[in-house]
């Protein structure tokens, strides 16, 4: 999910996982960077025998959604009403 903190109070995503994860909802980031600052790309020298330096690539956008609005849950986590009406619950309990 993208998390808009306008959406929610101004309230940081961080905290916004951190009360999820409170009430039972795994809720985390997905991945810690960018997918072209993940170490395979940073080592990787060339994407179809094209020089490549990883290094010098920057995306502030990308960067920053993945600093501030990413949200993810398990795939499967969202398969059942049940588990469905707990982020729910949750959101509802401690957000708004």
């Amino acid at each position: 999910m993208r998390y808009s903190t306008s959406e929610f109070k101004d309230i940081p995503r961080d905290r916004f996982l951190q009360a999820l994860r409170a009430e039972g909802v795994p809720a985390g980031t997905a991945h810690n960077d960018t997918v072209y600052q993940n170490p395979i790309f940073v080592e990787m020298k060339s994407t179809y025998g094209t020089p490549v330096d990883y290094s010098e690539v920057h995306c502030p956008v990308a960067e920053r959604v993945y600093r501030n609005e990413i949200v993810a849950l398990g795939k499967d986590f969202l398969m059942e009403r049940r588990t469905v009406d707990l982020v729910l619950d949750a959101i509802r309990k401690k957000i708004t």
